[in-house]
């Protein structure tokens, strides 16, 4: 069985301080933070894939960069993901998650709210545990 982790920090985390902040020119969206697999500099992964058998676990850690000069507060989950009619990988709302990001738990407080200092990282890890009856396949989720 594998299973493979999409990161999609557009859809996983929303800054706190929104409204607050000065509105960006329409064309022009400043990049606030970023999101991808943790490890040494230069870590070449740009997602998790895990090979794992029904009841293993894993752990991993997932980095948040916040490029901002002001603090960011974030929540990170999971999300299912689904293939969407043009064929592309999509995660799932977060009401509308199912099996596969009920796997995942984040250390710490779930669905708790993080702050991320102005300009550093935080990492952030993650464990995912399969279920003993779960059956062969890829297996998607999001972060």
């Amino acid at each position: 069985m594998s299973l493979s982790l999409v990161l999609v920090g557009a859809a996983a985390a929303l800054p706190a301080a929104a409204a607050s902040s000065p509105s960006p020119s329409p064309s022009v969206a400043p990049i606030t933070f970023g999101i991808r697999p943790s490890g040494e500099d230069g870590d070449p992964r740009s997602s998790f894939r895990f090979r794992l058998d029904p009841g293993a676990e894993v752990s991993d850690s997932v980095t948040v960069f916040n490029y901002s000069e002001s603090p960011l507060t974030l929540k990170l989950y999971a999300a299912d993901a689904v293939t969407n009619s043009s064929g592309d990988v999509a995660l799932l709302p977060r009401d509308a998650t199912s099996a596969i990001a009920g796997w995942i738990r984040f250390d710490g407080p779930q669905d708790s709210a993080m702050v991320v200092p102005a300009r550093t990282r935080v990492d952030v890890p993650f464990t995912i545990s399969v279920p003993a009856q779960s059956g062969p396949g890829d297996h998607v989720a999001g972060i």
